[in-house]
């Protein structure tokens, strides 16, 4: 009886043991990882101050949105994208008047809270090429992403 209940007692550490074993560590596969050397720090006359959030940095207003849920700007270019849930991507450019950009409101459902037009990015050769990607709920409800 005494036995019985000590074998009992002991099974569940036996099973903790068995769970605890080593695993198996996964294959790395793609190219190598290079370290670089940290750059060496400015000098201090090149040193830019970091603000005490008293001063120097302000809010602008850029305009009025729909939901909007990412900015994103392409390299060289001063205008802003604002991509608003329901389907609607804004552009913001010097005038500070909001144009649509692209619209696939058509395309898209937004009925859950982390549904509809939610990114976007720019190909690094946006100037050139003029490719975007989109992040996006299709009307079945499936993400989608697409140039």
């Amino acid at each position: 009886m005494v036995r019985k209940a000590l074998a009992c007692a002991l099974i569940p550490f036996a099973l903790l043991a068995v769970g605890c074993g080593e695993k198996d560590e996964p294959e790395v596969t793609g190219p190598p990882v290079v370290d670089r050397e940290p750059s060496e720090p400015p000098e201090q006359g090149d040193r830019t101050e970091t603000g005490d959030g008293e001063g120097d940095v302000e809010l602008e207003e850029v305009g009025d949105f729909s939901s909007p849920v990412f900015v994103a700007q392409p390299v060289g270019e001063n205008a802003l994208y604002v991509v608003e849930q329901g389907g609607r991507i804004m552009r913001v450019a010097g005038d500070r008047r909001p144009k649509v950009f692209l619209d696939v409101t058509g395309k898209i459902t937004s009925e859950g809270s982390e549904q509809g037009l939610l990114s976007m990015a720019f190909a690094p050769d946006y100037r050139r090429s003029g490719r975007f990607y989109v992040d996006y709920t299709n009307k079945a409800g499936d993400t989608r992403v697409v140039e």
